[in-house]
């Protein structure tokens, strides 16, 4: 007796395209698109991306990094994002986020859906993207604002995973 159906749907979902390095998604890597001062950067750090401002500050400086590669989203419901913003900042009402577009070189939260992570946001805190209404290929942005530091270290906000799910 053979087995009848299919195990896509199984296989598909959910869909890594960043765990301890990136997966799914051609070409690989990301690239820093826009920032308003002259030292923000992002890198990658043992098994998280990290998107510093390297502005800490109440300037409203902001540093936009992006997937090299597109995603499919038109199977998709969500994008699941394991993130925090790291190290010791004042609350001072700015967010980051992460969103998706489908344009090269955004210069503002201009973002077709996206996710907002407070300061209080700690390691594999759980954010959603909700994709439903979206359909086509898509760039995964990051966007870090300027944060007042209570220490030396300059605040980021560190990726853990990015998923796609059914």
């Amino acid at each position: 007796m053979g087995i009848i159906g299919s195990f896509q749907g199984w296989v598909d979902s959910p869909l890594p395209i960043w765990d301890k390095g990136w997966k799914n998604i051609s070409p690989t890597g990301w690239d820093k698109v826009y920032s308003n001062h002259a030292n923000p950067y992002i890198y990658t750090s043992g098994s998280t991306l990290q998107v510093n401002n390297a502005a800490a500050s109440t300037s409203d400086y902001i540093i936009i990094a992006r997937t090299t590669g597109k995603v499919n989203l038109s199977s998709y419901s969500y994008i699941s994002i394991e993130c925090g913003i790291y190290d010791d900042i004042y609350d001072n009402g700015k967010y980051a986020y992460v969103g998706v577009s489908t344009a090269a070189n955004l210069t503002s939260a201009s973002f077709a859906a996206s996710v907002s992570i407070g300061y209080k946001t700690r390691q594999y805190a759980v954010r959603s993207i909700d994709v439903r209404s979206l359909s086509g290929e898509y760039y995964i942005y990051f966007l870090m604002p300027s944060m007042r530091r209570t220490s030396d270290d300059d605040p980021y906000l560190g990726i853990d995973s990015i998923t796609l799910v059914k």
